[in-house]
């Protein structure tokens, strides 16, 4: 049996979920950020394109700054020391559904990256192979 944990020990070990989402939307940011400079912001479309891609690379790393944020105060909390809680409210339905929440978004998430991931793989695969033509 696993060592029981406080709550601040378990709320820091949930620090790697944001740590890791801004580490992936980095990424994503830096690919949006590349895809910008093919577009030539002379042409009208290519100036729309490239104008909504600025915005979402800002978006991204705005992301990117709160994930940090949040890992950063999760593990933080580490160090707190244990705290009497309601039971009745840790324990009850409230606190039950949100948790539930949480994984089921957990699931589909699992579920979008395992797509996602697939697609990737192929186009990496395609864009490797054109740049060794």
């Amino acid at each position: 049996m696993s060592e029981l944990l406080t709550c601040g020990e378990g709320m820091a070990e949930r620090a790697t979920l944001p740590a890791k989402l801004a580490a992936l939307m980095r990424a994503l940011a830096d690919v949006v950020a590349v895809h910008q400079r093919a577009l030539d912001g002379r042409e009208e479309n290519a100036a729309k394109e490239l104008a909504a891609y600025v915005h979402v690379e800002e978006a991204l790393r705005e992301a990117v700054t709160q994930l940090e944020s949040a890992a950063t105060q999760l593990s933080a909390c580490r160090d707190l020391p244990p705290a009497p809680h309601d039971v009745s409210i840790v324990g009850g339905a409230a606190a039950a559904g949100a948790f539930k929440s949480f994984v089921d978004v957990e699931h589909e998430t699992l579920e979008l990256l395992r797509t996602t991931l697939d697609q990737d793989h192929n186009l990496l695969q395609m864009m490797t192979a054109a740049g060794r033509r």
